[in-house]
């Protein structure tokens, strides 16, 4: 009886699982609840070990927004920079902030305000495995050691479209 129930739930743990792939339905937390569903308790433990275990390649092309504020004059080198590693397309935009500093900087005998920054504005959506190497190239290649060199922002994107077929995932960013 007990073998039974578990290859039960063990299939239609499996099941579960294909249908979720063949849906694109990877959102965790609503995974989780329907795996209870259909889990006996003891095979619930077992089901959710499968899942940390292998989470990593249950991934379907798993995606990163990487979002980056650099100074001016970087940009060519960071772009150069990205280029290197294969990262050939991305947005950018001239943006103004305020930072820090409250002093101002005298050159040639005038004095200039430096609370309003000029910055530029990058947005990149890579693939997981191009994220290292995305925010290793902006790193390096922007980095000029002094305060005000910028800041690096990382989130999870859901999902892509490619606007001129419909085609959606991570192949559309290739």
């Amino acid at each position: 009886m007990l073998k039974t129930l578990g290859a039960v739930c063990f299939w239609g743990f499996y099941l579960l699982f294909i249908e979720c792939l063949t849906d694109h339905y990877y959102k965790w937390g609503n995974f989780i609840n329907m795996i209870k569903i259909l889990s006996t308790p003891l095979n619930f433990i077992g089901d959710l070990w499968f899942l940390f275990t292998f989470e990593d390649k249950l991934k379907i092309n798993p995606m990163k927004k990487v979002e980056a504020i650099i100074r001016k004059s970087k940009f060519s080198s960071v772009k150069k920079a990205l280029h290197e590693v294969g990262i050939n397309f991305f947005s950018y935009w001239d943006v103004t902030g305020l930072g820090n500093e409250k002093e101002g900087h005298v050159y040639r005998g005038v004095s200039y305000s430096t609370s309003d920054i000029q910055r530029r504005y990058l947005s990149i959506v890579v693939n997981d495995d191009y994220e290292e190497v995305t925010i290793n190239a902006i790193l390096t290649a922007g980095s000029t050691g002094d305060v005000g060199d910028g800041k690096i922002f990382v989130s999870q994107v859901d999902e892509v479209y490619r606007i001129r077929t419909g085609e959606k995932g991570g192949n559309t960013l290739k």
